[in-house]
């Protein structure tokens, strides 16, 4: 059997079930799994901090569920820079580059605030006041759900709250990407921020629709 296909508009090609177009662009809608290198061979999961700090210091490709823990393989796996640097991506798409996460914001609403817009959600404007609320976070299609992130230093990963932040990875920096949660405004906003080499992050591709 073919993979089933989502119905769209009529006379628009069906996208496949993991993918929507948003704006200009086909994104895939969960986070990566992949685990094949763009050279032949295969990312290494690891299971705890002691493997990544040995794969990462050499400068070698690594993944991880979130906490170290395979029941978190449901948010999709956290990458190194170099794994994201020599992952096999699928045919078509691409790692995002800063400016498509960027017209993810902006494109389709160029008056929104940057740093107080509803990026992804039905109604473009702030995202819900209530911190509790994060619904907002998954109801575009996107499918962004705040699965967090890690990030690290020479002793140890710290791993950022699920439900209040997801940060993913962009093309050529070595720098990610995401929504976070900042406490500081009021009410409560969503905003894009930008996290060091020191953090790892999950992969979402794109494609040009």
């Amino acid at each position: 059997m073919g993979i089933p296909m989502i119905p769209t508009q009529s006379g628009t090609p069906p996208l496949p079930p993991d993918e929507v177009a948003i704006c200009t662009y086909i994104w895939k809608n969960t986070n990566s799994t992949e685990t094949q290198l763009a050279g032949g061979g295969s990312i290494t999961i690891v299971n705890n901090f002691a493997s990544f700090k040995s794969l990462n210091d050499a400068g070698d490709p690594c993944a991880m569920y979130y906490n170290f823990d395979s029941n978190n393989s449901s948010y999709g796996l956290l990458y190194n820079f170099y794994a994201k640097e020599a992952i096999k991506i699928p045919t078509g798409f691409r790692i995002p580059t800063s400016n498509d996460w960027s017209d993810v914001a902006l494109f389709c609403n160029p008056t929104l605030d940057t740093y107080k817009a509803n990026w992804l959600g039905a109604n473009p404007g702030q995202w819900a006041p209530n911190p509790a609320d994060k619904t907002t976070l998954g109801n575009s299609g996107l499918n962004i759900q705040g699965y967090g992130y890690g990030f690290y230093d020479a002793t140890s990963m710290t791993w950022e709250a699920v439900g209040e932040s997801e940060a993913q990875w962009q093309a050529v920096t070595s720098f990610s990407t995401g929504i976070k949660w900042d406490p500081s405004l009021n009410p409560d906003f969503l905003i894009k921020f930008t996290g060091g080499s020191n953090t790892v992050s999950y992969l979402r591709f794109v494609k040009d629709a």
